[in-house]
């Protein structure tokens, strides 16, 4: 029984390190069809991003900053398309940018809010489940 809880703590122990989440906030370099961002997830109506605000995205977002749980209603989400209809729903909060309640702050905070203001609205391409 000792045994039993020497493992035990040794897994936890082991177990509790920063790395297993940043692939939460990972952003694929290649392969995106599609990107879109809307008011709420399961709206009809959406603004297209076009190739260079994709870019964009990676310097608008901290990628390698300190990781954050955090629970808020998302102002904005932003749905990426990639290759085999994947899609990855991203959460955007008042200057921080996530996944699955994991963010990390954003380094120009109303990236995202220019985009939705100044771009026209369509109807959305990328369908919800």
């Amino acid at each position: 029984m000792n045994k039993l809880i020497q493992y035990f703590f040794l897994i936890v122990i082991l177990g509790c390190n920063e790395k297993p989440v940043s692939w939460i906030l990972s952003f694929p370099d290649n392969g995106v069809q599609m990107a879109e961002l809307k008011l709420n997830r399961n709206d009809t109506i959406a603004v297209t991003l076009n190739e260079q605000q994709i870019n964009g995205i990676k310097t608008a977002v901290n990628f390698k900053g300190k990781l954050e749980p955090l629970k808020a209603k998302p102002k904005y989400w932003l749905a990426i398309k990639i290759k085999h209809d994947s899609i990855l729903w991203y959460k955007i909060i008042d200057g921080y940018f996530g996944r699955y309640d994991i963010f990390t702050k954003l380094n120009q905070k109303d990236f995202f809010e220019n985009i939705y203001l100044t771009q026209d609205k369509v109807r959305s391409q990328i369908k919800t489940k």
